[in-house]
């Protein structure tokens, strides 16, 4: 049941960003229709203005479709483990939520003190688990009203492990709370906009499907999630 409230709850995420990700495109779209009747009705309407807004706006269809076919790919099950670089899961992740952080007018910096480490796990996996991680710093970020609204990803490693921090300046986790943040069903936020569960599954996943650990430390500055592996 936990597992369909969270798909159900990440349909919800993605529907979400695919709404943002073709809202520029179809802009453009209406706008070329309106340039072609324009020129139309005005009888100036030439062969090679006609050809150009059939390849710009051919463009913008081809663009829409890949979203799609994107989006489609990150939600596939998954039948084996593969190996893949830790960077490619943040991408995915980050790629499916671009478009409600730049929405909300909140900067993402990436630091990899080593882009070419790989793990053997389900990629599309971890990536959801990330993307809880990264979607839970947005909310409590837009929530907040947070001025210049900042997350930080980093990977580096350390005695042989590998880590990856997500940190956001929120301003921290009430300490009465941080215990239980990991807890399913728990939440801070009102009912209608979240279930509770997101970042339970990440901890499942990353130390269920994955055997690595997730640890969370509070500041007056934000929270900061931190994956070990290895």
């Amino acid at each position: 049941m936990l597992i369909q409230q969270s798909k159900l709850a990440m349909m919800g995420e993605m529907i979400a960003n695919i709404a943002h990700q073709w809202r520029q495109p179809l802009m453009q779209l209406s706008a070329s229709i309106i340039y072609l009747d324009a020129y139309n009705e005005k009888g100036k309407l030439t062969k090679e203005r006609f050809d150009k807004k059939i390849k710009d706006s051919t463009l913008v269809i081809d663009f829409m479709s890949k979203t799609i076919e994107d989006f489609r790919d990150y939600f596939k099950p998954e039948k084996q483990k593969e190996d893949f670089l830790i960077k490619e899961a943040i991408d995915s992740a980050l790629f499916i939520i671009d478009s409600t952080l730049k929405s909300s007018n909140i900067n993402v910096f990436t630091e990899y003190e080593n882009k070419d480490i790989k793990i053997l796990a389900f990629k599309n996996e971890f990536s959801q688990a990330l993307l809880n991680i990264i979607s839970n710093a947005k909310d409590i970020l837009i929530l907040r009203e947070i001025v210049k609204p900042q997350i930080h990803i980093t990977i580096y490693t350390k005695d042989n492990k590998h880590f990856i921090s997500i940190k956001d300046n929120a301003k921290g986790i009430d300490k009465n709370i941080i215990d239980k943040i990991f807890d399913p069903y728990f939440t801070t936020k009102h009912k209608s906009q979240g279930t509770g569960i997101g970042l339970y599954m990440s901890k499942m996943i990353i130390e269920n499907n994955i055997k690595g650990k997730i640890n969370v430390i509070t500041s007056e500055y934000g929270a900061e999630f931190i994956i070990s592996l290895g």
